[in-house]
C-alpha cells in the first residue's frame, strides 16, 4: 500500500493567483493517478491531500513492494519537478509511505473498482508513516526493505518509531538512492 501526502502554499502566503493553487492541486492529482496506475496500481482514496494506492489488487503482480516504491520515486519527482516550475512561490511538498502487508478484499461478485472494500492494518501503516516523513521522504516499512532487498533501491535506516494505533516499535527506512525512475508517460 503507498500512501502519499500533498501539501500545497497557502493561499495569501505568495503572489498566486486564486485559482492557480486549484489548478496546481488538480494537475498533481492527475500526475499521481497517471503513475500509480501505470506501476499497476489502483487508486482507492483521493482527499484533496491524500491517496491511497494499492498495488497488486484485484490480482498479485511481480514485485509489488518494489511497484509501489517505483511508483513512490515517479511521484516525487514529479512533484518536485512541478516545484521547479514555479520558483517564486513556495512549492508543493510531498510525503510518501510504502507498506506491505494482508489486506481482507471483498471478492463477492465480478472485480469493479466501486466494490472494492480493502480494510486492515496494511492500509493504516502508510498514512501514519506519512506523520513521520520528513518533506520529499519516502518512508517504507522493514517488510518493504526485505522484500525490495537485492533490487537497485537503496534505503537508509531510520532508527525504530512508535505509531499511533499501532503496538510496538516499527523499524522504518528511507528510500535514499540517486536511481531516478522515470515518471510514466500517460497514453495518448
Amino acid at each position: 500500500v503507498l500512501a502519499i501526502e500533498l501539501t500545497f502554499p497557502a493561499v495569501g502566503t505568495s503572489e498566486i493567483a486564486l485559482p492557480e493553487p486549484w489548478t496546481l492541486a488538480r494537475r498533481l492529482e492527475e500526475v499521481v493517478a497517471e503513475q500509480v496506475q501505470g506501476f499497476g496500481g489502483l487508486l482507492r482514496q483521493r482527499t484533496p491531500s491524500l491517496f491511497r494506492a494499492l498495488v497488486g489488487i484485484p490480482r498479485a503482480l511481480d514485485r509489488m513492494p518494489e511497484r509501489a516504491v517505483h511508483t513512490a520515486l515517479a511521484v516525487r519527482h514529479l512533484v518536485e519537478e512541478a516545484a521547479g516550475d514555479r520558483r517564486s512561490d513556495p512549492p508543493a511538498a510531498v510525503r510518501l509511505g510504502v507498506h506491505l502487508g494482508e489486506v481482507l478484499v471483498d471478492v463477492s461478485g465480478p472485480f469493479t473498482a466501486g466494490r472494492l472494500l480493502a480494510i486492515g492494518d496494511t492500509l493504516a501503516l502508510p498514512v501514519r508513516l506519512l506523520g513521520v516523513a520528513g518533506p520529499g521522504e519516502i518512508l517504507v516499512s522493514r517488510t518493504v526493505r526485505d522484500l525490495v532487498a537485492g533490487s537497485d533501491r537503496t534505503l537508509a535506516d531510520c532508527g525504530t518509531r512508535q505509531l499511533k494505533g499501532f503496538e510496538g516499535a516499527w523499524q522504518l527506512f528511507a528510500v535514499t538512492d540517486g536511481v531516478t525512475v522515470v515518471p510514466l508517460q500517460p497514453a495518448q
